[in-house]
């Protein structure tokens, strides 16, 4: 089975790319993944 494709708008897709600037990549990924756990 096929995992559905998310959509971003572009205001969450602009928040990721500062958030990843100011802490780095990995981390900005690490807390995006949570908050979007967290709201499931």
């Amino acid at each position: 089975m096929a995992k559905k494709q998310r959509k971003y708008d572009m205001e969450y897709k602009i928040q990721a790319v500062k958030l990843a600037k100011e802490i780095g990549g990995a981390k900005a990924a690490f807390h995006i993944r949570r908050a979007i756990e967290k709201m499931r």
